[in-house]
């Protein structure tokens, strides 16, 4: 089986673990609770893990959802640089013609 993890996925699961709750983590992210839900949900069934305890109406990551969130912060650091990689690029091509 193919497991895909979209950075929309990770996104969602690095925000319900810097908030707390889905529902703040949907409001960060400008989603619906019920996409970030999707996310953790089809992520967690994926690897086979749980990624979050819920304690107390917190999300508290599990040993998995923590190494799973380290190597997720990296992949986002990784891919915004690549996104600012064609940002500045586009904005050198833009300078360029100007003069």
């Amino acid at each position: 089986m193919i497991r895909i993890v979209s950075i929309a996925q990770i996104r969602s699961i690095v925000a319900v673990d810097r908030f707390g709750t889905v529902t703040a983590a949907a409001q960060a992210l400008g989603l619906s609770v019920s996409a970030v839900s999707n996310h953790l949900n089809t992520v967690e069934r994926k690897l086979g893990v749980t990624l979050f305890n819920r304690r107390e109406g917190r999300f508290v990551a599990t040993p998995h959802g923590s190494a799973f969130l380290r190597l997720g912060e990296s992949a986002i650091r990784l891919v915004d640089q690549m996104l600012d990689l064609g940002a500045s690029e586009a904005h050198h091509r833009q300078e360029g013609t100007r003069g």
